[in-house]
């Protein structure tokens, strides 16, 4: 029993097959349907055209209409299927193949879909032989030898001559630069007039491989049927088994969020982030009061006091609120970013729940009156808590006749009738108060406010003055 068997070479330099072989059986299938497809088009054409005797031009379209559309290509990590075919095929019958690969370089790793290679299916090959087939991905031993089975390949409900593609498990990954085998065998013994497969002596890949990726120079056979438990491998290191590697670049875990801010409330903490560029599936955000507890400790439990507690949350809403947080207590918060392939590394911040003031604010200290030609300046010391300050002004007298009380309401119909409320916006501690009469006494009182209500009032009083000019003579 020999694993390859010589082939009569075509002029040109091309493998023919002998009389009986898997070659002519595949080109009599071919004949018979262009035959076939030739008597359609002349029934088409009607009026009983012999076969023969249709237009060329006709027959070009007829082919055109019945050419399958192309499918889809799948993203090839490295191939030699374009490789000159040597001039002997390997086969099944009693032997065990085994062609390696190397993966690349893409940090993590790569998806594998599916390994093709090139068979010839003879004529007497049946749905029984098809199911004494075995194609399984393995991995590889320091030597470069196959080491042990990884997964099974599906073998296809059906198959015919050319590339053969055998789909790998759902979530098959590959390591970073790593040896592996395609191995394929019959349990059944198949002859060479059922099943062949193509072969190279050619060391080079195909153009187009991912990068890194690259077909092991020779490759392995075992002369069994199936593999034994302790396979002994035989290199042929003159012809590598042409093979496809089809698949995709796993996804790298996402970068980290960025502009993480907090804004502190009563008994929570409100957070927003940027989103990291690329795939993200989700955030996880933590929390903890506790400043023992290590950056890396995993999440557990609800004491935040005592470890890090994971928010429950879903979606991708670059923001959060954590709720239920202890007054003018220091938090720790970390937020990272997740997809399918990982997470990202933690971005920490920190933040104080502060409860909200319900107090009005406190008067205003420090109040200065400073005359000027009708006008007067007001400063005062402005209130940590004040959002705002109400300034009013009047000429009217406290006492005697057309008083006007210290806490009477604010009027428009004069100075000299009530008090007037200056126009102003925003919580500048000073106030300047013009179009005022000069020589004229003026009371004024100023008073903080908050959501939470005003102040007393603090009062003073001023006077306007005109401006007075000096002369000093020239002295000689």
């Amino acid at each position: 029993m020999s694993r390859v068997l010589p082939q009569a070479v075509a002029p040109g330099g091309f493998p023919c097959s002998p009389a009986g072989s898997v070659g002519s059986e595949s080109r009599s299938s071919h004949s018979s349907a262009l035959v076939s497809l030739i008597a359609a088009v002349a029934s088409l054409l009607g009026g009983g055209l012999s076969p023969w005797a249709v237009p060329p031009a006709l027959l070009l379209g007829a082919l055109g209409l019945f050419a399958a559309a192309p499918a889809a290509a799948a993203a090839v990590l490295v191939s030699n299927i374009g490789q000159t075919n040597s001039s002997t095929d390997f086969t099944l019958d009693g032997y065990v193949n085994a062609q390696g690969f190397t993966t690349g370089s893409h940090a993590a790793g790569y998806t594998l879909e599916s390994i093709g290679t090139p068979l010839t299916i003879g004529a007497g090959f049946t749905a029984s032989d098809r199911g004494t087939i075995r194609a399984q991905l393995w991995s590889s031993n320091a030597n470069g030898t196959p080491n042990a089975k990884l997964a099974d390949l599906e073998v296809p409900s059906s198959m015919a001559t050319g590339t053969v593609t055998f789909a790998a498990p759902a979530n098959t990954t590959l390591t970073t630069n790593t040896v592996y085998h395609f191995v394929i065998y019959s349990t059944g013994d198949l002859s060479r007039q059922k099943l062949e497969i193509g072969n190279t002596q050619s060391n080079n890949e195909d153009s187009g491989a991912a990068t890194g990726w690259s077909i092991a120079d020779g490759s392995y056979y075992e002369s069994q049927n199936v593999p034994t438990a302790t396979p002994v491998w035989t290199a042929s290191a003159a012809t590598e088994q042409r093979i496809v590697v089809n698949g995709s670049e796993a996804p790298l875990p996402p970068t980290a969020p960025t502009g993480v801010s907090v804004t502190a409330g009563d008994g929570q903490m409100s957070l927003s982030w940027t989103a990291p560029s690329g795939t993200v599936s989700g955030y996880d955000v933590h929390y903890t009061s506790s400043m023992s507890v290590a950056d890396s400790a995993a999440a557990s439990g609800n004491d935040a006091t005592a470890a890090w507690v994971a928010v429950s949350r879903s979606g991708t809403t670059a923001s959060q609120t954590i709720t239920s947080l202890t007054n003018n207590t220091s938090y720790r918060v970390r937020v990272r970013a997740k997809n399918g392939a990982g997470a990202s590394n933690w971005v920490f911040v920190k933040g104080v729940p502060t409860a909200a003031s319900s107090n009005a604010p406190a008067e205003p200290t420090g109040l200065d009156v400073t005359p000027g030609d009708t006008e007067l300046l007001l400063r005062w010391t402005a209130m940590g808590d004040a959002t705002s300050y109400d300034v009013h002004y009047t000429s009217a007298p406290s006492s005697g006749g057309g008083a006007v009380a210290n806490g009477a309401a604010v009027q428009t119909v004069s100075a000299a009738a009530g008090w007037l409320a200056v126009s102003r916006t925003g919580a500048a501690s000073y106030q300047k108060i013009t179009s005022l009469t000069n020589d004229t006494e003026y009371r004024v009182r100023v008073r903080a406010t908050n959501s939470n209500g005003s102040s007393n009032w603090v009062f003073d009083t001023g006077t306007p003055k005109t401006r007075e000019w000096f002369f000093v003579p020239w002295e000689y």
